[in-house]
């Protein structure tokens, strides 16, 4: 029998203003949770902690979380890292945050660009097993 995931996430979302980018998340539930790890990219590629944010630990109820990004420039990606109390870690989907305010999610990356040593990267956001289509041209 499997355990029940540590934190349940209904939504992640980003939103740009004047001087900072306001980050909200909402989770439904957390069981032996210890915290969430706010990691920020320019490029999509290379994430680095922003904040570090306190879990409830355990708890059946919605929790609201946001946070105020002070250091965001006009575009920024945007992932959480959670960790729970035995270190196991997992990652949201990426979102991205633009000059305009917009945050959506990323599916999916492909790098470097321009390719080099002929090797292509496709990197998927989503945990959906499902078939995926590509067209690259």
């Amino acid at each position: 029998m499997s355990s029940p995931l540590p934190i349940t996430l209904l939504s992640f979302t980003g939103s740009r203003g004047k001087n900072a980018t306001n980050l909200k998340w909402v989770i439904e539930s957390e069981i032996n949770f210890d915290y969430f790890l706010l990691e920020h990219s320019g490029d999509g590629y290379e994430f680095e902690t922003v904040t570090k944010v306190k879990g409830k630990g355990n708890s059946s109820s919605r929790a609201e979380y946001s946070y105020l990004d002070l250091t965001a420039t006009n575009l920024y990606y945007y992932r959480l890292k959670s960790v729970d109390l035995d270190g196991t870690t997992s990652f949201s989907k990426v979102i991205k945050v633009d000059g305009n305010g917009e945050g959506y999610s990323r599916l999916a990356v492909i790098y470097p660009n321009p390719v080099s040593n002929r090797k292509l990267t496709l990197q998927f956001f989503d945990n959906d097993p499902g078939a995926a289509y590509l067209t690259l041209t």
